[in-house]
């Protein structure tokens, strides 16, 4: 890939999604670069319905039709050649530790998906629609959700498992602060395309396809809330103000999927280290994500660029940590400030609105 090309404007020649880096000559995604790799070493012959007129391949649409997949591929510019081919698998499985987490974050989707297909079961045979959210639902959704990264953490970043009870409690309660924040970002970054269409701003989405907008606030809170939804709104709006701009920070560094991943698991790691049980074992495979997300951006960018880029990511995940606790802060203070706040992170209140509404 042309080292001169930078992060914010690359796109998979093929299906203009979010690169994984530069592949038989092209940048494109991992998901179309091992397409194509199948395509030729299996010798696969594929035939269009349409004549090779198909107009169903849109922008990610990859799966649309496999003959004008590999049409398009070839109008990129993807060519075989064995030096190459052998290079382009090298890349492909340079960075096992992180297609590993990144096979647990995207259980982790999926189960997020679930919660929310559980609360609207109408949307199980439908692409669901993005929903304005309430303080019941996001509780409900925090709680489902942290059981889903106690998960993600138990079983994908080993070994944290073996941890003793109460430091994975501590590590698991600090981590999901940070988790959530980045998460939430790149839900609203993703989410962009369908608000801009409504032309509705300042949407923030906190959970898989649940949303909340800043002016519209108070509507969070209600009335079964025992506190002024008017008041803790107000009180909300600055911090709020504050995210969107860190979802906007996000939105504009057009993050790929393999920089989040990589982001997830130094936050998870630097999490750990911060309690002071991050093992020899812990900080190997710390060191593995740095070394596997340097290695994917410098084929991808080229090497001034891919170095500029890693540090931007290092200082996103510094403002990453400052927004989390930000967040935490509102909460301290909400119940400081305004005695009948409900600390979402209480059992037994949660229960008890969950129950009212």
């Amino acid at each position: 890939m042309d080292g001169a090309l930078s992060a914010s404007t690359a796109k998979c020649a093929v299906c203009n999604i979010a690169p994984y880096g530069s592949y038989f000559g092209v940048v494109a995604c991992r998901s179309c670069a091992s397409f194509f790799r199948r395509t030729v070493f299996e010798h696969k012959a594929y035939k269009c319905r349409k004549n090779n007129k198909c107009d169903r391949y849109k922008e990610g649409m990859r799966n649309a039709c496999r003959a004008c997949r590999l049409q398009q591929c070839l109008r990129a510019g993807m060519r075989y050649d064995p030096k190459t081919v052998k290079v382009t698998l090298d890349l492909l499985s340079e960075s096992p530790l992180l297609e590993r987490y990144h096979m647990g974050f995207r259980n982790f989707v999926s189960g997020e998906k679930s919660l929310f297909l559980m609360e609207n079961p109408e949307a199980i045979f439908s692409n669901p629609e993005y929903k304005p959210m309430k303080l019941a639902q996001w509780m409900r959704m925090e709680w489902g959700s942290v059981s889903l990264l106690h998960t993600l953490c138990v079983n994908y970043f080993q070994p944290f498992n073996v941890l003793p009870y109460s430091k994975k409690v501590e590590i698991l309660k600090q981590y999901w602060k940070y988790f959530q924040a980045l998460y939430s970002s790149h839900l609203s970054s993703s989410a962009v395309p369908y608000f801009e269409k409504s032309n509705s701003l300042y949407n923030m989405v906190l959970h898989y396809r649940y949303y909340s907008n800043i002016n519209t606030l108070r509507e969070f809170f209600p009335k079964e809330a025992r506190c002024d939804p008017d008041k803790v709104a107000s009180y909300c709006k600055p911090v709020m103000e504050r995210a969107s701009a860190y979802h906007a920070k996000y939105y504009d560094m057009k993050v790929t999927e393999m920089e989040l991943i990589a982001m997830v698991a130094i936050l998870f790691w630097n999490t750990v280290d911060k309690h002071n049980v991050l093992s020899a074992e812990m900080r190997h495979k710390r060191d593995a994500v740095f070394v596997e997300i340097n290695s994917i951006l410098l084929n991808s960018l080229g090497g001034i660029n891919g170095s500029v880029r890693l540090g931007k990511i290092i200082s996103f995940l510094h403002m990453t940590m400052d927004r989390a606790e930000e967040v935490n802060e509102l909460w301290v203070m909400a119940k400081v400030f305004l005695p009948k706040f409900i600390d979402p992170y209480d059992a037994n209140v949660w229960k008890d609105i969950v129950q009212k509404e």
